[in-house]
């Protein structure tokens, strides 16, 4: 499997939030039905402040665009909820998860949970 790393290209790069979020529209049929009307409203500035990071304008346009998402009861996609958002960027639970996963993980590169320099910080669970 290591040798696996870094040789895998993909078809396609998508690099615009706004175009990543229509093909995952277009991916995931039913998907738009469960869009929002209207923008989340998270503040982004107090969840970075909190996490003393910046997190990927995708994954942001996704939150704002959508509840918290479960793709068939296997990949979990959680998000802050407005007014709740420096409970939930103080969290440790997936933090802890995270660190025991790369602490036991058998991989030739070194992973590190968040807030370590270029650590993992968990975006999605899995059942």
């Amino acid at each position: 499997m290591d040798a696996l790393i870094g040789t895998q290209i993909p078809r396609q790069r998508l690099t615009d939030p706004a175009s990543a979020l229509a093909a995952l529209e277009q991916a995931v049929p039913g998907l738009a039905l469960l869009r929002r009307t209207a923008p989340a409203g998270i503040d982004w500035a107090t969840v970075e402040e909190c996490l003393t990071t910046e997190l990927p304008s995708d994954y942001k346009l996704l939150a704002d665009s959508y509840p918290s998402l479960a793709f068939g009861d296997f990949l979990c996609i959680g998000f802050p909820n407005p007014g709740q958002e420096q409970a939930w960027s103080k969290d440790p639970e997936d933090l802890g998860i995270l660190a025991e996963w790369c602490a036991d993980a058998e991989i030739s590169i070194p992973l590190h949970p968040f807030p370590a320099p270029g650590g993992l910080l968990p975006w999605a669970t899995s059942n």
